[in-house]
């Protein structure tokens, strides 16, 4: 850049408060002072690649956190799924309790399990429930894929990017 800028705005990219960066504007052909609006302007695109960098670093960490969730519940021989809060499908079903199904239930209709409680709901013409993260219910069904009465535990969590999902303990 020596000897080829005229005038320069150069914005430093933060992110968590460490510089990581800078962004920078250079007139080449002349000297110049630059309004107000555009340093403004590369500030703000310096505020985006820092917030989007942040953002990026926690759905990193996110995803290395639920992948070694799912490899522990996996170790350990449980018999959970997730799915997604609104569409019903299986996102992840551990090892276990695909064995006891005898496929592999990812992606599949989590309703052929367990029912959903917004079904029954808006048949009865009410609300459905709210997605709450880390909120708990402990019930009991009898389960024609099992053949057996099975304890279940389901807890709203918010699962890859923060979706809102339902873990399932069985």
């Amino acid at each position: 850049l020596k000897g080829m800028a005229r005038a320069m705005i150069l914005i430093p990219v933060f992110v968590r408060d460490n510089c990581v960066g800078h962004i920078a504007v250079i007139e080449k052909k002349r000297e110049r002072v630059w309004k107000e609006e555009e340093i403004d302007f590369v500030r703000g695109v310096a505020y985006v690649f820092g917030t989007t960098q942040e953002l990026t670093d926690v759905e990193i960490k996110m995803a290395k956190s639920n992948n070694s969730m799912l490899e522990v519940l996996n170790y350990i021989g449980a018999s959970v799924f997730i799915k997604d809060y609104s569409s019903n499908k299986i996102l992840f079903a551990t090892n276990s309790l695909n064995e006891m199904v005898g496929k592999d239930l990812t992606g599949m209709d989590s309703r052929m399990l367990v029912p959903d409680d917004y079904d029954k709901l808006s048949l009865m013409g009410m609300k459905g429930k709210i997605h709450k993260s880390g909120s708990k219910k402990q019930w009991q069904r009898y389960m024609d894929i099992f053949n057996d009465t099975v304890n279940i535990t389901e807890v709203d969590i918010n699962w890859h990017g923060g979706a809102p999902a339902v873990l399932y303990n069985l």
